[in-house]
């Protein structure tokens, strides 16, 4: 069976039971295009190998675990085709068994998310054989309601033997995501990666809003409030002159980036973006989206009680 052309598929458990012999997401030309696997509640059970994210097109495929059982006889692939094509896993409540290999995300040439939403709803995925962690990332999310309580320990997979660790997190490494915080431990007692709830940092009753707007292609003399007054006489802009005076200005402030997407990164980051191979915008062969394994200043203060939003390009 073949998911694709930009199509989405939701197994609904009607019937109870569903199999086939092999399952792939993600086509190549002529009829290229993405594949989106929903399973809700029932069994739907791959006898031989399912494929995620695959061929030489744009096709980054997804498989949601909402509900139900996902059993893979062979072996599970995502993210490990091309570089365009990646493979991701969420896990919201359903259950996954993979009796072979589960591989996800290539060190050259594809990516892989694995993803826990509302961490315990699920059992742990289940591998029979190794479990690669090649350039594979781990997310976390949660619903507004979600309970976080420090010392619980989650599993997140079981395995008999395992190569690589999640590009973003190392062993034993401690990180939020949102405000809740966690540590990873892998190989625990030899044949699973587990999650350690931790107590959560406090949050601050006076902490200030934090506004950022970051404009593209705007010169220094462009703004009325650094003198320019034909420009001001053209372009008035009364607002953001209150703004800077009664606020703060900055006036040797620079960008990291001449470009949109290195700058933004950079500011995202607080780092040089260079130093995590994100130095052009995104076209051509050389895409370069942000690094999975680099944490953002949003993430940070998200650890701190901040609720977090960005909008624009």
């Amino acid at each position: 069976a073949v998911i694709g052309r930009y199509r989405s598929v939701t197994y609904r458990g009607i019937p109870a039971a569903e199999t086939v012999a092999t399952l792939n997401l993600g086509e190549n030309s002529p009829n290229e295009g993405q594949g989106i696997l929903n399973i809700n509640s029932g069994s739907l059970n791959v006898t031989g190998d399912l494929n995620v994210g695959r061929t030489t097109s744009a096709n980054d495929s997804f498989i949601f675990a909402n509900g139900g059982v996902l059993h893979v006889g062979g072996n599970a692939t995502f993210g490990r085709f091309a570089e365009t094509c990646d493979g991701s896993l969420t896990l919201a409540g359903g259950t996954v068994i993979v009796d072979g290999e589960l591989k996800l995300g290539a060190f050259e040439l594809g990516g892989s998310m694995l993803r826990y939403h509302n961490l315990g709803s699920s059992p742990p995925i289940t591998v029979g054989g190794t479990l690669t962690l090649g350039r594979c990332s781990l997310d976390l999310t949660f619903d507004s309601g979600y309970t976080h309580v420090p010392g619980t320990i989650t599993t997140l997979v079981t395995y008999p033997s395992r190569d690589g660790q999640f590009s973003n997190f190392r062993n034993g490494e401690e990180f939020n995501c949102g405000k809740n915080r966690f540590r990873i431990d892998y190989d625990v007692s030899g044949n699973s990666i587990t999650l350690t709830a931790l107590e959560n940092f406090p949050a601050s009753a006076t902490r200030p809003n934090i506004i950022i707007l970051f404009a593209d292609d705007q010169g220094y003399s462009d703004l009325q409030l650094n003198g320019n007054a034909a420009e001001s006489a053209k372009f008035p802009m009364p607002r953001l002159q209150t703004l800077a005076e009664a606020g703060v200005r900055f006036t040797d402030a620079y960008v990291s980036s001449g470009v949109c997407h290195p700058s933004r990164c950079g500011l995202l980051t607080g780092r040089y973006q260079q130093r995590f191979g994100t130095d052009g915008n995104l076209s051509g062969p050389g895409y370069n989206g942000m690094a999975v394994s680099q944490r953002s200043v949003p993430r940070r203060l998200q650890s701190l009680g901040y609720q977090t939003f960005g909008i624009g390009k």
